[in-house]
């Protein structure tokens, strides 16, 4: 998963996007969007109980190794001007959420027959998110604005917690 940068050891991952926006007509535009995003492991699954001078003996042992959490989006929409004050949009959306951090058990075997277990991070889990949103933008007059907006959204997966795996 590693590859060498100046001497070290680096990972790197390419992260695309591309947006699209087309008008229909004088009124309404189509929208489209399409992105991978990452966000990084938080600290304490990464570098919890690494030096032998951890003070809390019931932390699971960090992973070095543990990739980004990755989210796939698309977006469908379109965006409709009733009138000169009123804007109302319509979206459909879906997330696949990858590589999710996961506390798990693990048996490590010695080097005479004895095993010793520990709990550290993974990445196991993962969600699936589809849903509509729809927003309504009222102008009032030159100083006011307002809007309304909401969803419905569908989510599947598998844990809802790290620690929800523990064996």
């Amino acid at each position: 998963d590693t590859f060498t940068l100046f001497g070290r050891r680096a990972k790197a991952r390419i992260s695309p996007r591309l947006g699209i926006s087309h008008p229909i007509s004088d009124n309404q535009t189509l929208f489209f969007s399409y992105g991978h995003f990452s966000k990084l492991p938080r600290p304490q699954f990464v570098y919890s109980k690494l030096n032998q001078t951890s003070v809390r003996s019931n932390l699971p042992v960090g992973n070095p190794n543990l990739n980004p959490e990755t989210t796939v989006a698309y977006e469908l929409g379109i965006r409709n001007q009733l009138s000169g004050n009123d804007v109302l949009s319509v979206t459909a959306f879906y997330k696949d959420i990858f590589d999710y951090v996961t506390e798990k058990s693990v048996q490590r075997v010695l080097s005479r027959g004895t095993s010793q277990s520990y709990t550290t991070y993974l990445n196991t889990d993962y969600v699936r998110v589809r849903g509509l949103e729809v927003e309504y933008k009222k102008r009032v007059g030159n100083w006011f604005r307002g809007s309304v907006s909401g969803s419905y959204s569908i989510a599947t997966g598998k844990s809802s917690t790290p620690n929800e795996n523990i064996v």
